[in-house]
């Protein structure tokens, strides 16, 4: 469990990446300035590479879906650095999940904020599709 300052260093983590999820923020080129390191580097589901850049271009201009996030841990690398990872998938209009991932982000303190206030970047991020297979076969292990 965490002590009661890497538990607000979790909740304050936690915030921002969901925030990440919301349509206000994926909209929002300012917002995602902010957030995003200046040297932030994603490798999408695909595999591809994208940078800060390519990022922020894509998430203003897609189609926002409904992204349920769960089992989230936190790892305190260094004090100005956090590894938050967790599982999520896309949830469609008919209530059914699909693109279930696999999610690491790193988080790092920055000192280049808005008013010159210390705040958490998001410097990378990762995504892996996880297979309906693997997931039926470790769900059958776990109750065996």
């Amino acid at each position: 469990m965490f002590d009661p300052v890497n538990l607000q260093l979790f909740e304050l983590i936690f915030h921002l990446e969901v925030s990440l999820h919301q349509a206000s923020t994926r909209r929002s080129a300012q917002l995602l300035q902010q957030l995003l390191h200046d040297e932030f580097l994603e490798i999408g589901r695909s595999g591809e590479r994208y940078d800060k850049t390519q990022t922020v271009a894509a998430l203003i201009n897609e189609d926002v879906e409904a992204i349920n996030a769960y089992s989230f841990q936190l790892a305190l690398l260094t004090k100005d650095c956090a590894l938050l990872t967790y599982r999520s998938e896309v949830i469609d209009s008919d209530g059914r999940t699909a693109k279930k991932t696999l999610r690491s982000s790193i988080w790092q303190r920055s000192h280049i904020c808005a008013n010159h206030q210390e705040c958490w970047q998001l410097r990378f991020h990762q995504g892996t599709p996880v297979k309906e297979v693997q997931e039926e076969e470790q769900a059958s292990k776990t109750a065996n």
